[in-house]
């Protein structure tokens, strides 16, 4: 079989496949020892939810079933959301309403 130029095979593996187990965690936050991250789901259609774990406790989802956090205010570097003294403010994804 002749050798073909980069990029011009097709590939048995596609971006669903590769990613469709991983989950992606970001913006953890620190409010009164309790610690708090946004994971993005890419097996419930790419939905961003915010966890929250107690110190020796298990994590939790905090945003209801259905509602993706995410703001596009500014798509690189706006925080999808805040907590602050066990208050959670968060951007829903489908209206942006606070």
């Amino acid at each position: 079989m002749p050798p073909t130029p980069y990029g011009s095979w097709r590939s048995p593996l596609g971006a669903e496949r590769i990613t469709a187990g991983s989950l992606r965690l970001s913006q953890p936050r620190l409010d009164r020892g309790v610690l708090y991250w946004l994971e993005g789901r890419p097996a419930d259609g790419g939905r961003q939810v915010v966890m929250r774990a107690e110190p020796g406790g298990a994590p939790e989802c905090v945003t209801p079933e259905g509602t993706s956090v995410r703001t596009r205010v500014h798509e690189y570097g706006g925080g999808d959301y805040t907590v602050r003294d066990g208050v959670l403010v968060v951007s829903r994804d489908g209206d942006q309403c606070v």
